[in-house]
């Protein structure tokens, strides 16, 4: 008599031990172990007369497991595949923790010690390291003389130190460069005192002329040059003011030789007489001044409007005899003022920009005209008469018509490279370029040029008209050689060495002594983006020791005793001043994780795998079925759920909203029992009337769905009691606090007593079922909302006894839900009977005599 059948309730007076024990205690046949017979399934309702109580026994909510199991289905398939993982995991990670130690770094991490010195790629390459056996670059010698010192790079307090520096030159002869992708190279300095601790002490910026090396050979660095003058000779008095040079031939001839400098300043000279007397030759060909006719219409000409030339041979003709070498090369200057440095533009001949000059042949110096206007003295030798405006008796006016503005080539630089000198004692310590033009390739070929004017020189003009700037030239010194008397010092070429660099360092190198002083090229991509963490060399930056071909390209290296004369100290790796390249070059050893950090780190790795091990391997092979959310199977393996709802002086309101949230937590399609016990403080008669109702609701809720055949008793009150929880989630203690203590609210009392909750449902999901099956759904809530809304004050009830109230549906099976009131006893206290500070607050422990019996029990 522990429940009353079809729903309805009973109220039993229970001892507090049977009715704890009708609660909690278990079945014993239940425990025997994991059989899955007895995990899955409880007795049937056959087993309440067992003597355990009614809420012993459990009925399954959900169909039994079939006899026959599949032998793979994907549960296993997936813990297969995990175990596989976890062998894989096994073999996998003590080769990755030996890799992680012996495995080299990479590049960008090398010599972390030091500051950022990019690397080189390429310096485990046996090629490159044969190429660095020998040295590359050829370096000026470490001074011995304090003269040749500069002391003003440090200064301490003011003073002077005996650090110092001085100026270092360097020459690159490296043809391979290329081929190892270094297109592009800079001159880094390195200096030590003990060949142990190195610093960089110059680079790129203290470089000159240019912050690196133009040319990497001496052969193709070697190359002669020569600035041509902003004007072409002006024209013949027999042709017309502007002379075109479409279609023409222009020819630079190069020669070592003093005797052919006289024959090459004739105004005129043949082909055979260029064949004859150069030693280099070339030039440009075609329609220039922005022409657009193809250059290579021209006989001889190419297509880039070069003019081609063999070593016998120029503008396809052959001449016996003839020996040339070189390359002769003429390109545009920027600038057309004569005072300015020649920066060229590589342009074909017919992109080339021609400008206008003007000549002035009644110009004369001072001297000239003072002679002139001598009386009975004869006119200048070399003056004809037209330049003679006295002796002609021509006015002014007339001079001035003379003035004559033609178009001239632009100024150009004429570059003669991989030349070679010619044997001999007599020869130009230089060679000498002379310009020739014609318009067909036999000739005649005439001077482009015209230096030895009697009066000023043409001067180019600019866009309006007016002489250029700085275009002039002065009167030269009557002690000048003038071109006739031998045309070497106006048409001499100078060299210009590409592949030498000058270090003007304002770093300071080290003390005055021992000093070991290394040049290194370095790529030029170091300073690209994709060494972004390296922004450039700082001054005294510390670097790794040798070997250096890890990071340069090419190196080599002086020593000495730097700015001490008379001093010989005989110092360890340097031999006549040279720094062997076998201390500078070698084999590279590769850096590892080997350091004491990495092994710490290994070995917390391999104690963490230990403990993982041990951990995981001996449950392993045992599947372990989880969800990765709710799923009703996770309620399968409980025996019960208990929903506790106390009370501690709490209105009736607050306990209702607590018991409607307590009842629709319960896990959709539970498979175990779900308990919601409320836990009366006080025997308060209104708490037992709110319970009551609400088992009525319960009851009361239909348990069939219309147009649905099987049942829905579960479904219906999971869904009636979440809605009810939607509508009372927002009321909170202040608004069912006030509300206990007098008249409730109209608007809390429809959501309170679910008569909201079942409009809401009418109207949406509960639309189409009739009002027949909902009359009793809704007589129970009319009478909730009758208990909620009485004010009368009930006084407790028996006080010394416990009260036990319990409900189930009327179909065990069809839900899993289960409704207990519990009142605990409170019986008067006295100094007889005192609590205990070992139990849960708010449970009274009395003190039960050894040799009682049971009629004393409460």
């Amino acid at each position: 008599a522990c429940s009353l059948q079809l729903g309805s309730l009973a109220t039993v007076w229970l001892p507090c031990t049977l009715a704890m024990k009708g609660l909690l205690s278990t079945d014993s046949g239940d425990d025997t172990g994991d059989d899955d017979d007895q995990d899955d399934s409880y007795s049937d309702a056959s087993s309440d007369s067992d003597g355990h109580g009614s809420d012993i026994t459990l009925v399954k909510m959900s169909g039994g497991r079939s006899c026959c199991r599949p032998i793979v289905n994907a549960k296993c398939m997936w813990h297969c595949c995990y175990v596989c993982q976890f062998f894989v995991y096994l073999l996998v990670f003590p080769f990755w923790v030996s890799w992680l130690v012996v495995n080299p770094m990479p590049l960008e991490f090398w010599h972390q010690q030091f500051a950022p010195f990019p690397m080189n790629a390429r310096f485990d390459n046996p090629t490159e390291i044969a190429r660095a056996e020998y040295p590359r670059i050829e370096m000026s010698p470490v001074p011995n003389s304090a003269s040749s010192c500069n002391y003003s790079c440090s200064a301490w307090r003011g003073y002077r130190t005996n650090e110092m520096n001085f100026r270092v030159t360097m020459n690159l002869n490296d043809s391979s460069l290329a081929q190892e992708y270094a297109h592009t190279v800079f001159p880094v300095l390195l200096a030590s005192a003990d060949f142990n601790d190195w610093w960089v002490v110059a680079d790129k910026r203290h470089a000159s002329p240019r912050p690196f090396w133009s040319s990497q050979t001496a052969a193709a660095g070697q190359t002669f040059s020569y600035n041509t003058p902003p004007c072409t000779r002006p024209p013949e008095a027999s042709i017309k003011a502007v002379e075109d040079y479409a279609g023409s031939y222009v020819v630079g001839c190069a020669t070592w030789q003093p005797g052919a400098l006289a024959k090459l300043q004739s105004a005129e000279v043949t082909s055979a007489d260029l064949a004859g007397l150069c030693h280099s030759i070339g030039g440009v060909c075609g329609w220039s001044c922005g022409s657009v006719l193809s250059p290579d219409r021209l006989q001889g000409c190419s297509a880039q409007g070069q003019i081609e030339v063999t070593r016998t041979s120029f503008l396809g003709q052959e001449f016996l005899g003839a020996n040339f070498s070189g390359q002769v090369k003429m390109r545009q200057c920027i600038s057309q003022a004569s005072s300015d440095e020649c920066d060229t533009l590589d342009l074909e001949f017919q992109h080339w920009s021609c400008h206008k000059c003007r000549y002035d042949p009644t110009s004369m110096t001072e001297d000239e005209r003072r002679l002139q206007i001598i009386p009975g003295l004869s006119p200048i030798p070399g003056l004809s008469p037209a330049d003679s405006a006295t002796e002609s008796g021509a006015s002014g006016e007339a001079g001035a018509a003379s003035i004559v503005d033609y178009e001239s080539l632009p100024r150009f630089k004429v570059e003669l490279s991989d030349v070679e000198v010619p044997s001999g004692t007599q020869l130009l310590s230089s060679p000498t370029v002379f310009l020739f033009t014609a318009t067909v390739p036999s000739g005649p070929w005439q001077r482009l040029y015209k230096e030895d004017f009697k009066t000023t020189p043409p001067v180019p003009l600019d866009a309006a008209g007016k002489p250029l700037s700085g275009a002039v030239v002065a009167d030269e010194e009557e002690d000048s050689p003038r071109a006739s008397e031998g045309g070497f010092s106006m048409k001499g070429m100078t060299l210009d060495e590409n592949n030498r660099l000058t270090m003007d360092s304002t770093w300071c190198y080290g003390s005055q002594g021992p000093l070991y002083l290394v040049a290194c090229a370095v790529n030029g991509s170091i300073y690209t983006e994709e060494h972004g963490k390296f922004t450039g060399f700082d001054a005294g930056q510390q670097v790794a020791p040798p070997p250096f071909n890890d990071r340069c390209v090419s190196v080599a290296g002086r020593c000495g005793m730097a700015c001490l004369p008379g001093q010989q100290a005989q110092l360890g790796n340097c031999t006549d001043g040279f720094i062997p390249q076998s201390k500078l070059v070698g084999e590279v050893e590769v850096q590892r994780n080997d350091s004491r950090v990495v092994w710490i780190f290994c070995y917390m790795l391999l104690l963490g795998f230990a403990i993982k091990m041990v951990t995981l391997c001996p449950g392993i092979f045992r599947s372990y079925p989880h969800c990765r959310r709710y799923d009703p199977i996770l309620t399968g393996s409980l025996r019960y759920i208990n929903v506790t709802v106390p009370t501690d002086g709490e209105n009736k309101l607050i306990v209702l909203r607590s018991l409607i949230g307590a009842i629709g937590c319960m896990p959709r399609s539970c498979e175990c029992r779900f308990h919601v016990t409320v836990g009366d403080d006080a025997h308060r008669e209104a708490l037992r009337q709110i319970f009551e109702c609400i088992s009525n609701v319960v009851f009361a809720i239909p348990s069939v769905r219309p147009m649905e055949k099987e049942s829905g008793y579960e479904k219906n009150v999971d869904e009636f009691f979440n809605t009810w929880t939607l509508e009372t989630r927002h009321m909170d203690i202040n608004i069912l606090g006030d509300n206990g203590h007098g008249e409730v609210d109209v608007d809390v009392l429809s959501k309170l007593s679910g008569r909201s909750t079942m409009s809401y449902l009418r109207k949406n999901t509960w639309s189409k079922w009739p009002a027949q099956q909902t009359a009793a759904l809704e007589a129970a809530l009319q009478q909730l909302a009758d208990a909620v809304a009485t004010t009368a004050t009930a006084l407790p009830f028996d006080l010394h006894r416990d009260l036990v109230l319990d409900w189930e549906p009327q179909n065990r099976s069809s839900l899993p839900l289960r409704l207990h009131y519990l009142a605990r006893a409170m019986p008067p206290e006295d100094e007889r009977t005192v609590k205990s500070q070992h139990v849960a607050p708010g449970t009274y422990y009395y003190k039960v005599p050894l040799d009682g019996s049971t009629e004393e029990w409460l």
